[in-house]
């Protein structure tokens, strides 16, 4: 595991976000029986509303306008892409909180999958105060205390730790969940979300501090709302192996 006294790793990957519509079937519940909104069932429920296209987040890249981090992928590295991460993921008001299933709500009824939404869930690595995100999670509130900048911007208040102890997280995990965090927690523009996903995802490659961009403050509202995040490995990146890695730990925070 990275420490603070080397140099934070960061690798290349593909990645694409759709923002999507959607309808709710009459004959279906739209609460949970709990009482809480929950998303559409049917894929046939869900449309594109837009999409931000494919773009290579590129920890090398020399930043040119109008991206630091974010440049356009060749045409031999998108025909190469391998699929690492497919995500839905949904803001629900009422919850104040996320609900994601690791599939494409377009190409897959919720009825005939083996992955329902959940709740995000956290884990920790090792002895660590690493904290991962992921799918399947051990808790749903952050284990130790987000860092001040996290707060109500990556993370809403509901996931907030209850601990006590004096010890403050590092954040890696699910690549698609963090990206969704970014995306999701910034005003629903094309422009936004790439905007967010450049400025605070590893914005300083020598840093792994959450960059708060304070022309992007969270905009959640009131409305639900839902993304797919496309996350893929591709030629002249790193294989999706490494992404895992990465995601898993073994290389040490992603986020701070």
């Amino acid at each position: 595991m990275a420490t603070r006294s080397q140099t934070p790793r960061a690798f290349p990957f593909l990645v694409k976000v759709t923002q999507i519509s959607y309808r709710h079937d009459p004959t279906a519940p739209r609460l949970t029986n709990d009482g809480y909104w929950q998303p559409p069932k049917r894929k046939d429920n869900f449309g594109v509303h837009y999409s931000t296209g494919w773009w290579v987040w590129d920890p090398y890249h020399q930043g040119e306008a109008p991206y630091a981090r974010l440049r356009t992928p060749s045409d031999a590295e998108l025909s190469s892409r391998e699929v690492h991460r497919t995500g839905t993921m949904f803001w629900a008001p009422d919850r104040q909180a996320y609900s994601y299933r690791p599939e494409n709500c377009l190409e897959m009824d919720l009825n005939r999958s083996d992955s329902p939404y959940r709740r995000l869930g956290f884990n920790i690595y090792g002895n660590s105060n690493l904290v991962l995100v992921a799918y399947h999670g051990k808790d749903f509130q952050l284990p130790y205390r987000a860092p001040p900048r996290m707060l109500n911007t990556l993370f809403p208040p509901v996931y907030a730790s209850r601990s006590t102890a004096n010890r403050e997280c590092t954040i890696a995990g699910d690549l698609a969940i963090i990206i969704g965090l970014i995306v999701l927690s910034t005003a629903n523009t094309k422009e936004n979300m790439l905007k967010a996903i450049d400025t605070t995802f590893r914005r300083h490659l020598n840093s792994t501090q959450y960059a708060v961009n304070q022309d992007l403050r969270p905009v959640r509202g009131v409305l639900e709302r839902g993304i797919i995040v496309e996350i893929c490995s591709f030629d002249g990146g790193v294989s999706g192996r490494v992404l895992k890695d990465w995601e898993n730990g073994i290389y040490g925070e992603m986020l701070s």
